[in-house]
């Protein structure tokens, strides 16, 4: 048996693209600090609906300035963040050697990968950086790693 949710926050992002379809969710698993889920939330929550009450950017294309922008100025709301979540953003931004275009293309699928996931309709995928919308977020703590028990029920 393996651990299948390790200790510490998990927050379950759910996403959806164009009318409100190919809806999916992405699940981020073992965060320690209140304050990286806290960071990701705000993160999320750029790319909401532009009908949601505090309107995002989902539903649309980046570029790789706008994608920046989000990151920069999240990461300066949350200077609090672990050293670990500083250091995920971070070694992006190393590995790119001042190429801007290259950063923001590391970190919108750093944040598709974790959060908003891809989009699943191949229409969007002819431009770069189609952002899904976040719906919403549900965040779980677990103190002690769960077991993945499915072996048992097989």
């Amino acid at each position: 048996m393996s651990d299948a949710i390790p200790a510490g926050y998990q927050i379950i992002f759910c996403t959806w693209e164009n009318d409100l379809n190919a809806r999916a969710t992405e699940t981020w698993s073992g965060i320690q600090e209140p304050e990286d889920v806290r960071f990701l939330l705000a993160i999320a929550a750029h790319f909401t609906s532009q009908h949601h009450p505090r309107p995002g950017r989902g539903n649309e294309y980046l570029t790789a300035d706008e994608m920046i922008e989000v990151v920069e100025s999240t990461m300066a709301r949350f200077p609090g963040i672990s050293d670990d979540m500083r250091m995920l953003f971070d070694a992006e931004r190393d590995e790119c050697d001042g190429d801007d275009e290259t950063l923001g293309e590391r970190w919108y699928d750093l944040i598709a990968d974790r959060i908003l996931g891809y989009p699943e309709d191949q229409s969007y995928c002819d431009a770069p950086m189609f952002c899904r919308v976040f719906e919403r977020a549900s965040v779980y703590y677990f103190a002690q790693p769960v077991e993945d028990i499915t072996e048992q029920f097989q």
